[in-house]
């Protein structure tokens, strides 16, 4: 057992020499019970205190407490005078119990300093954040009506080189009507030549049946060519409602997005045009007319998203048309329009191996009860195709997040 001075942390050793160091006095050549009568006189101990020290090791644990009041009274510290002894493992309990609370002292003082340090930073935040919000009020109103300008003139481009795409389509089935005119014209006068050679030589039995065959092909020929440009004459027809639905549709949208502009932006300018008489509304008017401010320019921006993915859209339909072996369905063009730009890169090498070489396509697996091949792309994305021969349909374009949902979808259309 080993006592500590608290005052200077100088050790000792408690055993028999330790008591004839302190007592004083010659215990030479007493022995065992001569060493105990010592330090039972000298001390006033228990018996059993005594015979403890003569043991010495652990039996002085059970009697630490004795021993150690004892020292208080009795016994100053050889280095500082003072007398503050305590038992060796119980101090380290208490150094232990202090270091730890100096530790966690210094680890809040450290999470305080960070906390404020955060604070000082969120607020600075804040505050750059409304002196910016406040400051670009202006330039956000001119970029929104430069970025609706600029949509328009880009919508405006596109429906002319569709109108144009479809002038030309039309102006060379117009000619190749022309040229069917010209060849059933050009037919018909054969049949009548063919039709006079036969009543000039229905004498001869052998010239009559070749002429009836010549005559029989040539009306077949007629009945194709007729067929032809009845055929023509629809995909003329088509052609020219696509073209007039195609005008519609872009004159109502770059209408709608012209109205929205005009309304949304005259409504901003109302609200401004209020609050700029704060010094005359309550708090809570001020507040309300803010926060119907904050809805409007979420609404503008929505419109802006609304028109960029219209925008978008048409693109991308144009760009898939390169992809002549693949069909898309109008969700999956929708599902490819709103993937990231990184994303939509990785799929189109997805499509060029589907349209020139499907069988070097990795295939992740088929669906079960259905026909459908799931092929990966990107890092969770997935596409599902159904193939007939050499043709590609595109049903849905989703990710690993919608891959439950897109396969009940699928399995609902039993194909």
């Amino acid at each position: 057992m080993k006592v500590v001075c608290k005052s200077c942390e100088h050790k000792e050793t408690i055993d028999r020499e330790f008591f004839f160091k302190v007592l004083g006095g010659t215990v030479a050549g007493l022995g065992y019970w001569g060493w105990v009568s010592f330090i039972f006189a000298g001390t006033g101990f228990a018996m059993p205190i005594v015979i403890a020290i003569m043991a010495g090791g652990g039996a002085l644990i059970a009697f630490s407490k004795d021993i150690t009041e004892w020292l208080v009274q009795k016994y100053a510290c050889p280095n500082c005078g003072k007398k503050d002894w305590i038992e060796e493992k119980e101090y380290e309990i208490i150094k232990d119990n202090e270091r730890r609370l100096e530790e966690q002292e210094a680890k809040n003082t450290r999470k305080l300093k960070e906390k404020e340090a955060e604070n000082e930073i969120l607020n600075r935040t804040n505050a750059q954040i409304l002196e910016a919000t406040e400051k670009s009020h202006l330039m956000v109103l001119e970029a929104t009506e430069k970025s609706h300008q600029i949509l328009l003139e880009a919508k405006e481009k596109k429906y002319e080189e569709e109108k144009e795409r479809l002038e030309q389509k039309l102006d060379d089935i117009r000619k190749e009507k022309e040229q069917l005119k010209q060849d059933k014209s050009l037919l018909d006068n054969m049949v009548l030549e063919k039709q006079k050679q036969l009543q000039e030589t229905s004498d001869t039995d052998n010239a009559f049946s070749v002429l009836t065959q010549e005559i029989e092909f040539l009306n077949s020929k007629v009945q194709e060519t007729e067929e032809a440009l009845q055929s023509k004459e629809k995909e003329n027809n088509a052609l020219n409602n696509e073209k007039e639905s195609l005008e519609q549709q872009i004159y109502e949208v770059l209408e709608q997005l012209e109205k929205e502009k005009l309304v949304l932006k005259q409504k901003i300018s109302d609200l401004e045009h209020k609050l700029e008489n704060k010094d005359n509304m309550s708090k809570e008017e001020y507040d309300k007319l803010s926060q119907e401010l904050e809805d409007v320019k979420n609404e503008e921006k929505s419109a802006i998203k609304k028109q960029e993915h219209w925008q978008k859209r048409k693109f991308v339909e144009n760009r898939l048309k390169i992809y002549t072996n693949i069909t898309f369905k109008k969700k999956s063009v929708d599902e490819f329009v709103s993937l990231k730009d990184e994303d939509s890169i990785i799929l189109e090498g997805k499509l060029g191996l589907l349209q020139y070489d499907p069988d070097k396509l990795d295939i992740r697996c088929k669906i079960k009860g259905t026909d459908f091949l799931e092929i990966g792309f990107a890092s969770q994305g997935r596409m599902y195709v159904l193939r007939e021969g050499m043709q590609f349909h595109i049903y849905k374009i989703g990710n690993k997040n919608t891959q439950d949902k897109d396969i009940e979808y699928l399995r609902k259309l039993k194909i």
